[in-house]
């Protein structure tokens, strides 16, 4: 017959939780469920252990049931076969319990099970002290049902409250019956007030096969940072030969820390990379300094700096700063692993104050550029602009105003430099229905400067260190909107089309006497086609006579809103020859643009194609041409293959990354690229990336990779080369190369160069998500 008492006092219950909490901190049960949704799905299941509902320990009964009860005297009772104790989410097990309630002093014998809601343990005897909240718990097994972490213990000493040390203690993410890895230590102390624990003789084995020894090891309990050094890495690649790094992390302050790499590579020497990083209530940002003191390939010292500041100040008030400098123009070309930033040209440097106000906005801006390739571009210090914000309203009139002056400045001293001032007031009406909608819309430029350094012989076509011009734009914006439902097979559909016109009207107006800081011709597209001017910057306004002309059209399955198709044709009719130009351009008179499209495709949910053309009706030929085809069958796969094309301008373009060889842009593009992702089972994946030029005739990128994932510990090796844009000729293609690699023990830490794997996949497969 059993035999349950309940009592209201908190007996033992408090002192054991806080022993095991911090014991076992991210740590679980043998064979245990969670059933938590961050469980690892690559982990076992097992069986479930109970989770008591109630949690309110302070004013919870304590529940005791056992076979046998024996009272010896007033204080002392001992419970006998199979005793439970229960309080709250707290539970407490053993074969024999003898429990003196004058001394506070709780003894557990034989099958000893402690568990919680978090945690559970299970040891040989157990005995504590109220009083003196400490104790000793013997020969323990340990886990915990949220984190998949587990281990042993021959004794677990209870010092005080929050504090406690375990002997002979070891310790794995690794499920039952799997031990990948495990870490063993003669003592772990814990200490919960400092937020600090700490192990003396810890051993790292990897399968079973002891791997890194450590005299002595701090780390955080919970979230606390933790002064002290990181794991180590390492990687191999063609610029730098063999490569190890060992990070220090300072924690300085709750919004201060600051983390010291020392980088070796085999072909270049030591660098000494580092990071500083802050958070305040209103800023947070980060700084970085890299220094190599020789570079033995390179045989002088290089550097870079970095800062990166944001911070929302009162009352509307906002900071940013961007600041980057290298201390030559091959440092990115050496130190970047992606062809995307190898070819970087100009390197940003602004700071910018900006206060937003419900009817307005202010920013003010300096900028700066360090050159890595290519033409000296224009410094602004500083630019001002002052822009109204009333929001655009349906069926009545609107207006605002944008406004700028902006100070240009340049290295080069035979270059123009002075300030310029640029208003534009507008005013629109749009009428709006269900429908479709109707927009008359007028605006004003006023464009003027105040110049310095005016030479007639180096800048003969600007007399004038006042020149201004004045241009009024007419635009009217229409728009008309239908819809029909119909089906295909079974399937409810909603088909919309939406055809479009845009009149511009802006007079000519002489601009040849102006000079050029900031302003470009904008590239042909579905965008700019809508739009008032047809160059970027401020320096010229574009005159024009010209209707835009588009339609589109959707398919939306009507039950589910999914997007099946989508497409957009469009063109522009010029009813006069554009006669404003920049510098070395001609006068443009076509008749007509380029007819441009676009459309996207997924009548299933695996597959997507989307694709843009645009189509010179004059030569007869095609412009631009892209495609992306893209298959998702789920389980994480993804294929991808794209393919760009862009015929050779006569006059000069925009270049992208990918053409920018050796300093010298090359307009003609043609490309395709492949790439997956693509899961074998639940533990094994494959990634694979190929690009290549077809227009020069040389590969421009490979990435292959796999990666193993389990329960306890993941592997990923990534073999990386890429077109090397600074150094490579179109004759003579170059190409740097790397092997990395990254082990992560679950629960423990990450070996290897993660970050830049990451980087790698993300930047050559479409849709890799780590």
């Amino acid at each position: 017959m059993r035999i349950t008492w309940l009592a209201r006092h908190t007996m033992i219950m408090a002192v054991a939780a806080t022993a095991v909490v911090q014991t076992v901190v991210h740590a679980a049960a043998p064979g245990e469920t969670t059933g938590s949704s961050d469980r690892d799905p690559l982990c076992p299941a097992g069986f479930v252990l109970p989770s008591p509902v109630a949690h309110n320990r302070k004013d919870a009964p304590i529940e005791i049931s056992a076979d046998q009860a024996q009272i010896n005297n007033p204080n002392l009772t001992t419970f006998s076969g199979e005793v439970k104790i229960q309080q709250a989410d707290k539970q407490l097990q053993a074969d024999l319990i003898h429990y003196d309630r004058g001394a506070q002093l709780f003894d557990a014998i034989g099958h000893v099970l402690y568990s919680n809601s978090g945690w559970y343990i299970e040891g040989d005897t157990a005995h504590l002290n109220l009083n003196t909240n400490s104790g000793v718990i013997n020969t323990t097994h340990y886990s915990s049902r949220a984190s998949g972490q587990r281990g042993e213990a021959q004794q677990i000493t209870i010092l005080e409250k929050n504090k406690l040390r375990m002997k002979d203690a070891s310790f794995t993410s690794c499920p039952p019956g799997s031990n990948a890895w495990w870490l063993s230590a003669a003592t772990i102390t814990l200490d919960k007030n400092t937020h600090q624990g700490s192990a003396e003789s810890v051993v790292l084995h990897v399968a079973g096969a002891p791997v890194l020894y450590l005299p002595y090891m701090r780390f955080p309990i919970g979230d606390e940072r933790l002064t002290g050094l990181l794991y180590p890495g390492f990687a191999t690649s063609q610029r730098h030969g063999t490569e190890y790094y060992l990070p220090f992390y300072w924690n300085i302050d709750p919004q201060y820390d600051m983390t010291l790499n020392p980088h070796f590579m085999s072909k270049r020497g030591w660098m000494l990379e580092s990071e500083f990083r802050y958070l305040g209530e209103k800023s947070a940002g980060h700084f970085n300094l890299d220094v190599l003191p020789n570079d033995q390939t390179y045989g002088d010292k290089r550097q870079r700096v970095e800062w990166e500041h944001n911070g929302d100040l009162d009352a509307g008030w906002s900071t940013q700063v961007t600041y980057v400098e290298v201390s030559d123009t091959q440092y990115i070309n050496d130190f970047t692993n992606s062809i995307t930033t190898s070819s970087i040209t100009h390197l940003d440097r602004r700071g910018t104050l900006a206060y937003n106000a419900p009817t307005f906005e202010f920013t003010l801006l300096a900028q700066d550029y360090q050159t890595i390739s290519g033409a000296e571009p224009y410094k602004r210090l500083p630019q001002i602009n002052l822009n109204s914000r009333r929001a655009d309203k349906e069926n009545t009139l609107n207006y605002n105003i944008n406004s700028e002056i902006v100070r240009f400045d340049h290295l080069d001293p035979a270059m123009v430099i002075g300030s310029r001032l640029r208003l534009n007031p507008y005013i629109s009406y749009p009428f709006s229905t269900d429908s479709g909608y109707f927009t008359p819309r007028i605006s004003l430029y006023q464009v003027n400067y105040a110049l310095k350094h005016l030479d007639p012989t180096l800048q003969p076509n600007i007399p004038s260190k006042t020149p201004s011009i004045t241009v009024p734009v007419y635009s009217i914006d229409t728009g008309l909107y239908f819809e029909r439902e119909t089906q295909w097979g079974n399937i409810p559909l909603l088909h919309t089309l939406e055809p479009r016109l845009y009149y511009l009207y802006a007079p000519y107006k002489d601009q040849s006497t102006l000079p050029v800081f900031d302003t470009g011709l904008t590239t042909f597209n579905e965008l700019t086609m809508f739009s008032e001017n047809r160059f970027s910057g401020g320096d010229r306004v574009g005159d024009a006579n010209q209707l835009a002309a588009a339609v589109s059209s959707r398919l939306y399955n009507a039950n589910s809103g999914y997007e099946l198709f989508a497409a957009t044709v469009g063109e522009l009719f010029y009813f006069k020859n554009r006669l404003v130009t920049l510098p070395g351009q001609n006068i443009d008179n076509l008749t007509q643009s380029s007819l441009f499209g676009t459309m996207a495709l997924s009548p299933i949910n695996t597959w997507r194609l989307r694709g843009d053309l645009q189509w010179n009706p004059h030569g007869g030929h095609i412009e631009v041409g892209n495609t992306r085809l893209q298959y998702l069958p789920g389980n994480d796969n993804i294929v991808n293959f794209d393919y760009r094309y862009r015929r050779e301008l006569s006059g000069g373009g925009v270049c992208t990354d990918v053409v920018l060889i050796n300093g010298v842009c090359n307009d003609a593009v043609r490309t395709y690229a492949a790439s997956t992702i693509w899961r074998l089972n639940p533990q094994w994946r494959l990634f694979a990336a190929h690009q290549f030029d077809i227009e020069n005739n040389h590969k421009l990128q490979n990435i292959f990779g796999i990666q193993y994932d389990s329960c306890c510990w993941a592997l990923r090796l990534v073999g990386y080369e890429h077109f090397n844009t600074l150094t490579s000729t179109i004759s003579n293609p170059l190409y740097d190369r790397a092997v990395y690699f990254s082990i992560e023990l679950k629960g423990l830490s990450n070996f290897g160069r993660k970050g830049d794997i990451d980087t790698i996949l993300r930047d050559g497969i479409y849709g890799y998500t780590n």
